[in-house]
């Protein structure tokens, strides 16, 4: 297994200057005989991009996890598993957020799904987003319109058996993205978008024993180090993640 760490923030809405030192501090303190620091562009979306998509390409015979910075990362990491896997792949999201409001010339980690779907790198029907909890009128009526795959954070904590039962179910190609910020605060404070009423990390680590030896790669973002408690809590479960 390969793990590429990516202290890229350009897709934020107010952290496009940030100077990382959050996915830094998780590569400098997780010990694995495979990993790497991508070099990023500050402030350069298109290079950023492009760089991240080609180290994904450069190791697409093994399992991939990236761990990034904010979530619109995943856009050109899921771009370049299309690319190499057809957009008949299972994409599987565990999210405070639905990422798909409507989308600016530049993909943001408030609309990277968005543009994924619009762009016919996954189809919409093959996307299944877990945990959501905060969302606009305009979110919800794509994730219905478009025929997504969604259950909201109460649908999950009322019916965690068929969220395994989902998992069991998935065949076939699959890539898995997961925002920290699905997480409750209390064991996750260190992200920029806080939301209450979150998934336990023993939750999660369930879903996900499901999820990821079913998956060709994955990606992990939005832990940010200057929102965490004085315990580091976010940044201990984070390397447990």
């Amino acid at each position: 297994m390969k793990i590429n760490f990516i202290p890229n923030w350009n897709g934020h809405l107010f952290l496009q200057n940030y100077k990382d030192n959050s996915i830094t501090k998780l590569f400098n303190e997780l010990e694995h005989e495979n990993k790497n620091l991508v070099k990023i562009t500050q402030n350069n979306f298109e290079e950023t991009n492009t760089e991240i998509e080609k180290e994904f390409e450069n190791s697409l015979n093994e399992f991939q996890l990236s761990v990034t910075g904010d979530h619109s990362n995943s856009y050109p990491l899921i771009k370049a598993f299309s690319k190499a896997n057809g957009n008949e792949f299972k994409l599987v999201i565990f999210d405070a957020h639905p990422d798909v409001e409507v989308g600016t010339d530049v993909v943001s980690h408030e609309d990277y799904l968005r543009f994924l779907i619009d762009e016919s790198l996954v189809k919409p029907e093959n996307v299944y987003l877990f945990g959501i909890r905060t969302f606009s009128r305009t979110e919800y009526q794509y994730l219905v319109d478009k025929k997504v795959n969604f259950m909201s954070i109460t649908d999950v904590l009322q019916n965690s058996v068929k969220v395994k039962e989902i998992l069991e179910s998935l065949e076939g190609t699959i890539y898995t993205t997961t925002d920290i910020d699905v997480l409750d605060p209390d064991v996750a404070p260190g992200t920029y978008y806080r939301e209450y009423c979150g998934l336990y990390l023993d939750e999660l680590f369930e879903y996900l024993s499901i999820i990821i030896p079913k998956s060709k790669s994955a990606d992990f973002s939005e832990f940010y180090s200057e929102k965490d408690d004085e315990f580091e809590t976010t940044k201990t479960n984070a390397l447990k993640l």
